[in-house]
Order: structure tokens, then sequence, then C-alpha cells
């Protein structure tokens, strides 16, 4: 079969070594095909209760309008949890939704200390591209507050309330050219936050200063397209989860009021190990918080959890075709990557390189050896000092009660340390616990 042409975010079904890196590339689930042909069904075992679910939660919600409708969603980086906020679009969409996924890992530059202001401009730029795509009449004043905003030179108008509601859905409609000037203008703002650092602190201070007009702006939007389509639009920030501790507090830290200050729905990924944070007590106020579990490969007290290894071996199986892995190599890739997708898909790709390096039909079990070898090597060179006694602690018995949250937060970012269902209860990932044995830490 030819693939060159293929788009990596839509994976097959590998029939050879040669291309099981299409099927592992680590990519979410996104189209309906991809979903009817890989999806497997895993809500079950990572909460631990067939009718616990968080990503159903949120899909309720934003099927029910209220005043208070933002959610944080925390989850580990590559543990699956984009693929079901994709199938929940497609599902809201299918009953007349409007959804928009903003990619921030493209629309920003989140090595550099995105600001919370740069998250307001994706928004507003999300529900006027929602509004032309659905045909959605906007206010011609909606749009001149915009370009308020960025044009310079351009006297500043403000909106009152009261000529908001003496205008109502009367209001004169903007025409499509100017719909699609002011779309154009915030290609060139988004442009601007991304790469133009100077210009950003300029905009967030704009932003700041006149906040409850931007707010209104967002409000009329969304207000606009509920009125056409009838339903609430739903917005859904990913990719924030891949932040570290310092850029993810400085986006949401002092700034949830006006981040949660949204009548329509509104997802933002987030960051587990900053739910170990002091300061995030203080965000339970302003947002829903939910978790997407990890899937667990054993049990509180060690034992082994063997509905958490079927569906992972399913995972897997269901992107090849019989007989390109060893099994007893896929074992030992399931065991070692303590349930995180993201690691599996990796050492899959790795090992698969290696045989077809071999020139062999098949991955065989010292494939996966090496490939677990070098994700060990590139996860253990971020652990010094007292932190080896620490994961020893968490390996022998301290899955809950953690004092050292700094600790903590240091090594769920590094995922040497991995959170799981239920309980709420950390381990550390098998690759470090081999680590610690080779190092004399542990038994």
């Amino acid at each position: 079969m030819a693939y060159e042409n293929h788009d990596p975010h839509d994976p097959i079904k590998a029939d050879s070594v040669n291309n099981m890196y299409l099927a592992f590339e680590p990519y979410p689930l996104e189209s309906r095909e991809a979903m009817d042909q890989f999806f497997i069904e895993t809500m079950a075992v990572r909460t631990g209760d067939p009718a616990e679910s968080p990503i159903k939660k949120i899909e309720k919600a934003c099927k029910r309008p209220r005043e208070h409708n933002v959610f944080l969603l925390l989850g580990h980086r590559g543990c699956g949890k984009s693929t079901e906020l994709n199938r929940m679009k497609l599902k809201l969409e299918e009953q007349g939704r409007p959804v928009k996924i903003i990619p921030c890992a493209l629309d920003l530059y989140l090595e550099n200390k995105p600001e919370y202001s740069d998250l307001l401009i994706l928004m507003a730029d999300a529900l006027l591209n929602i509004a032309k795509e659905k045909g959605a009449p906007v206010r011609k004043k909606t749009l001149n507050l915009i370009k308020s905003f960025w044009t310079e030179g351009e006297k500043e108008h403000e909106i009152t309330e009261e000529a908001d509601a003496d205008a109502g859905f009367k209001a004169e409609i903007a025409a499509p050219d100017l719909i699609q000037s002011v779309l154009k203008l915030l290609v060139k703002v988004k442009g601007d936050v991304k790469y133009n650092e100077k210009l950003r602190t300029v905009y967030k201070e704009k932003l700041t200063g006149r906040f409850t007009d931007w707010q209104r702006v967002i409000r009329q939007l969304s207000d606009d397209i509920t009125a056409t389509v009838g339903k609430q639009p739903v917005l859904i920030f990913e990719d924030l989860d891949k932040l570290d501790q310092d850029e993810a507090r400085n986006i949401f830290y002092q700034h949830e009021g006006k981040l949660s200050s949204f009548a329509f729905p509104v997802v933002y990924t987030f960051p587990i190990a900053l739910y170990y944070d002091s300061y995030f007590r203080s965000m339970d106020s302003f947002f829903h918080v939910e978790t997407y579990p990890m899937l667990k490969l054993r049990n509180i007290d060690g034992t082994p959890f063997p509905a958490g290894f079927d569906k992972l071996r399913d995972i897997v199986l269901k992107r090849v075709q019989p007989g390109l892995i060893d099994d007893d190599a896929l074992t030992l890739m399931i065991n070692k990557t303590g349930g995180s997708l993201r690691d599996l898909f990796r050492v899959l790709n790795d090992a698969s390189d290696r045989a077809e390096n071999r020139e062999s039909d098949k991955v065989e079990l010292e494939d996966a050896k090496r490939a677990l070898i070098n994700l060990q090597s590139d996860m253990t060179r971020m652990i010094s000092g007292d932190q080896h006694e620490f994961l020893a602690e968490i390996y022998q018995g301290k899955h809950k009660k953690i004092e050292e949250k700094d600790k903590l937060l240091e090594m769920l970012q590094a995922r040497t340390v991995l959170e799981y269902n239920g309980e709420r209860w950390f381990d550390l990932h098998p690759l470090a616990a081999d680590y610690l044995k080779e190092l004399g830490y542990l038994p």
C-alpha cells in the first residue's frame, strides 16, 4: 500500500513494520472515520465505575445553558483526553451544536509564557469563525468594537450596556466583507501574539484596561450564534496541559475571574501537576474541575489490574495486522510504560524502526527492550539529589498522602510519577522504578 500522501493525523492499520509509524504517531483520533475504525472505549476501566465519566459530565453541561459553564479538564499528557474531546465534539456537532477546538500549540508559542489575554483573543476569533461558518448575522457595532482595539490611531469607542439593551438583535447587521476584514485583522493580531513579544504586552494592557468591552464582544458573538443556530457555541482550548508550571500559573492565576466569565461552555485543558499547587484551591470557585484518569496496570496494593492491560493491548492490536508484534514484546512495552499511551506509542515506533533496520518483518523482544532503554534514559536524566529517596518512598507504599508538594509537582511534570483513578493515588513510572532499582534505592 502507498502512504506517501497520508495525513499522519489520521492513523492507518499497519500491515508491515515499515508503516507502523503511521499507526502510532502521537496524534489524537480526530475524524469520524478514524473514530469508527480505531476508538476503544476505556472510561469504565479508567474511572473504576461504568457510570462515571468526566467527558460525559462536560458533554451534558454543554447541552444545559447556564451562567457558569466553564471547565478545567486535568489529565496527564498523552493519556487519551484529546481523542475523547474530539469524540465529544463530533457528537455535539451531530446534534447541531457549533463546536470549535482551539489548538493552542499552533496558535501560541507555548514556550514563551503566553498570557491570559492571548486566550481571550483566540476566543473572539473562534466565535467569529463559527458565526461565518453558520451564516449567523453579526452586529456591525460588535465588529467595529473589535477593530477599535487593534487599529492604530483609531478612536476607541465604548459600547454601553444601555445601547446594547436598546439595540438587541435589531442592531444593524454587518456586511460579509466587514466580517472578512475583521477576520483578517484577527489573523494579524494572532501572529503578533505568537511572534512579537513587545506587541503582545501592548495587547495585554489593552485587554486588561478594556476587559468589559472585550467581554461584551465575546458575549455578543456568542448570542448572535445562539440566536441563529438555536444552541450555544462550545469552545475547547487544547494543548494548555503541555504548559510547564510557571507558564500555566502565568495564564490562570490572578486571571481566573476573566477566563471563567462566560455563559456559554468553555473547556480549558490544564496541567494535572498544578492540581497539587497550593493556589489551585482558589480555582474551584471559578471553574468546574474534572480529571481524566490514567489507565492503570496495577492496584494501589500492588496487585495486577488485568483490565487496564487488556484495554491497552486492544488499542495497539486495533492498529496493526496480526503477527507484526511479538506477544512478549508487546507485553513488555505495555507493562513498562505504566498506562501512558504517549509513552507506549513512542516505544512502539522506536521498536518498529529497529525492526525495520534489521530488515525483519516483526517487532521482537530485543527491539522492545532497546526502545524502552531510550525512553528510560530521557526520563530519568531529570531525577537528581534527594528526588531519588522521594520517588522510592512513593514506590514502597506512600501512594496517597504526600507532604512534599513541590517535589510531587516536579515529578508529575517530568512524568516520572503518574496519578491514577478513583482514590487519586500515585505510583512511579515503571521505567523510573527500574532506574531506582539499578541505583540501589529500591530492593
